[in-house]
């Protein structure tokens, strides 16, 4: 499941970073657009059992 959607893929990588030191698997893709322009719309995917938890580690990554 999408949890989040960044035109930077850095960002998204940051945010899996994050997730999966939480011990959430967690993927990025769409990195790039259809040319392989970089940013496109990188999404952050969890597994559906690990959405609650994902939502609350993102939202606590967001207040620091």
């Amino acid at each position: 499941m999408a949890i989040a959607a960044y035109l930077s893929p850095w960002e998204a990588h940051v945010l899996r970073g994050a997730l999966e030191a939480a011990g959430i698997f967690a993927m990025v893709i769409g990195e790039t657009d259809y040319m392989g322009n970089a940013g496109a719309d990188a999404r952050v995917l969890v597994r559906e059992e690990d959405l609650r938890r994902a939502l609350e580690i993102k939202r606590d990554a967001l207040r620091t």
